[in-house]
């Protein structure tokens, strides 16, 4: 629901990664943890004096907390990068087909018809369905079903 992915059942890591943050964030605030949460002067002693472990165990669940922000909300961006990116070279390379067509130099096929069908009105959705239809005619294809063996 947050980032438009779906979990699996068993062995998810972003689940475990949320499971984990909130682990280390439970027992960052459990009083009896850390002296610190009882002291808050505690805070400002250095690493390497005795009670101040809290320090360094801070920052490696900092880390986690972070990593748990960080990694589904990067794949989320990627993914629009991504999509961007294909939306960009799809519509370039339905640019080039027409004005091939046009010029009358795009061949006869599958997806040639396809395509011709849509006359611009090109739905990412109907464009898809061309897409994989051809994929599987290829697929099926004699020759295409040789090279695999």
């Amino acid at each position: 629901m947050a980032y438009g992915f779906p979990i699996k059942r068993t062995d998810d890591p972003n689940v475990e990664l949320a499971e984990r943050a909130l682990t280390t964030l439970n027992a960052a605030l459990l009083p009896a943890n850390f002296m610190v949460n009882i002291i808050p002067a505690l805070m400002h002693i250095p690493e390497f004096f005795p009670g101040g472990r809290f320090k360094k165990q801070a920052r490696e669940w900092k880390k986690i907390q972070e990593e748990m922000l960080e990694v589904p909300f990067n794949k989320v961006v990627n993914d629009m990068v991504v999509s961007a990116m294909f939306l960009f070279y799809f519509a370039s390379m339905l640019m080039i087909y027409f004005l091939l067509q046009k010029s009358g130099k795009a061949k006869g096929s599958f997806t040639v018809s396809g395509l011709q069908g849509l006359d611009g009105n090109a739905s990412s959705e109907k464009v898809q369905m061309i897409k994989e239809s051809a994929g599987m005619v290829f697929a099926g294809t004699p020759a295409a079903v040789s090279h695999w063996r």
